[in-house]
């Protein structure tokens, strides 16, 4: 009996997807040598246009849009 080719697709994108978990820490043995960083309290430019639209961040954006929060650093 003959392989089918699609066999070897799928085992081909299979070790893709392998190869990609270790190297973004998906694996449990991978998820050992990744290390956390403490989040700092700051809002820079990027959370804030993240958090509230391109308008936080200086940038011109939709003026009839207000963003998604109406959130304010403490």
């Amino acid at each position: 009996m003959q392989q089918s080719p699609l066999l070897a697709v799928v085992h081909q994108a299979m070790e893709t997807v392998v190869k990609l978990s270790r190297e973004f820490g998906l694996t449990p043995a991978a998820r050992a040598h990744v290390t956390a960083i403490e989040p700092d309290d700051e809002i820079d430019d990027l959370d804030a246009a993240m958090m509230l639209g391109p308008r936080a961040a200086g940038g011109k954006g939709n003026p009839k849009d207000p963003g998604i929060l109406k959130w304010k650093p403490s």
